[in-house]
């Protein structure tokens, strides 16, 4: 059986096509939850609430049907000492980067079809004028246009 380790969460998670939960640690290494395990959600829930945290994995075995022994993620409980933690598993934080020119771009051009086909009103309905608001003001700053509302 695997030994306990300590590492510190990276924020990225995923889950795969069989149910199986994964998330990384700031070492980039990837930890598998498997679909199976009675505590796949509690452990789910602490690893997306706690990202940059850095927590105390325990770990269990179960013999398969050919006998083979498999370690699994038994337990993830959040680390309070931080004394344990090796200044290799903090990473620094990444700084978020803009996104790209065209996604801006394409995003712009989806706002502006729900605001003509009138799907803010309907979806946002407290709040479509402040949003078609900031909307006509971002347009008129990037295109130069002057635009008026017609009553």
């Amino acid at each position: 059986m695997k030994e306990p380790e300590i590492v510190v969460l990276s924020g990225e998670t995923r889950l795969d096509q069989w149910g199986n939960f994964f998330f990384k640690d700031n070492a980039g290494k990837e930890h598998k939850v498997g679909a199976k395990n009675k505590k796949k959600d509690e452990i789910a829930s602490i690893v997306v609430a706690n990202p940059g945290r850095a927590v105390e994995i325990a770990y269990d075995t179960v013999t398969g049907k050919e006998g083979k022994v498999f370690d699994y993620i038994k337990l993830v409980e959040i680390q309070v000492d931080e004394s344990k933690i090796t200044e290799q598993q903090v990473a620094p934080p990444v700084a978020k980067t803009a996104p790209a020119p065209q996604e801006l771009g394409m995003w712009w051009k989806e706002m502006g079809e729900c605001i003509r086909s009138g799907l803010i009103d309907k979806d946002f309905p407290n709040m479509a004028t402040k949003i078609k608001g900031q909307y006509y003001k971002q347009m008129e700053s990037v295109t130069g246009i002057t635009m008026k509302k017609e009553d």
